[in-house]
């Protein structure tokens, strides 16, 4: 997705620290390591003498947690004195979680209560941050939703003063990537599903398969035997962009080893699905 900035008095989102690579900057990491950083601007021609937000929400449909969310204010130059920052014990940015699918852990909600000093008319600046994370790993393929806080479905930000209100931009949405799990992680994405012939083939024991997903997709990858009954499920999860290895050890979803022989291997993901053939040789 691209970032643009709004005509109007208004809210947006900057840029994203922590995304994935430089072919899409929706994507953003799920590596147990990387913090995720929103960058926010807030542009207004019209002064204020002070105001108030709704603040800010992150969360996940998808239910994906981190352990860790914070907000701070950066440095905006000459024009006022304060913004969302705590004094004498009120304003500044406060912190409430709440989990959208019970887990308290997959929504966090920043809000700010007021502008201190003033915001000079035609003040132009990226003005805050939000960072959240590390995610964890298992959550890449997940949603993460940038919003303003407690305004739903609209997501209208609420900043009200002498000078008006401003707009949001958002929601923006992001697709959380685990790079450990994709092949090329320098390469260009794959524009569509396709499934490749396993290798070794023949094989004995294990054999490795390789698949593109172009997108953020539930993906099921299964063996079957000659007579089409299925042997063994090598994935069935929801995963990001991405190329893919899985490899298969000749065993059935119960651990027990399965015969020499052809075998059939088949992706589905949404409408598409392709089947490959493979021979099992011991």
């Amino acid at each position: 997705m691209a970032f643009s900035l709004s005509a109007g008095q208004g809210v947006t989102l900057e840029n994203v620290e922590g995304t994935y690579g430089s072919a899409d900057d929706s994507l953003i990491l799920a590596n147990g390591s990387t913090q995720i950083v929103f960058n926010l601007r807030l542009t207004g021609h019209a002064a204020k003498s002070g105001g108030f937000t709704a603040g800010f929400k992150v969360s996940s449909p998808d239910g994906a947690q981190w352990n860790s969310a914070d907000a701070d204010t950066l440095s905006v130059g000459i024009g006022w004195d304060e913004m969302w920052n705590d004094i004498n014990g009120y304003g500044g940015f406060f912190e409430n979680n709440f989990g959208v699918t019970g887990s308290n852990a997959d929504t966090i909600g920043l809000g700010a209560i007021a502008i201190y000093g003033g915001l000079p008319a035609d003040f132009d600046q990226v003005a805050f941050s939000i960072t959240i994370g590390p995610i964890a790993p298992e959550h890449a393929g997940k949603i993460i939703t940038l919003d303003s806080c407690f305004y739903p479905p609209n997501g209208h930000w609420v900043l009200a003063g002498s000078g008006g209100s401003f707009s949001w931009g958002g929601p923006y949405d992001f697709e959380l990537v685990n790079p450990t799990s994709v092949v090329g992680a320098d390469d260009k994405l794959p524009n569509s599903f396709a499934l490749g012939q396993n290798y070794p083939n023949p094989f004995n024991p294990t054999t490795e398969i390789t698949f593109d997903v172009p997108h953020n997709s539930h993906v099921t990858l299964s063996v079957y035997n000659i007579l089409g009954r299925k042997v063994a499920t090598i994935v069935d999860e929801r995963l990001g962009a991405g190329s893919y290895v899985r490899a298969w050890n000749g065993t059935s979803d119960d651990g027990t080893a399965v015969s020499s022989g052809i075998y059939l291997y088949k992706l589905r993901a949404g409408d598409f699905a392709q089947t490959q053939k493979m021979m099992l040789l011991k």
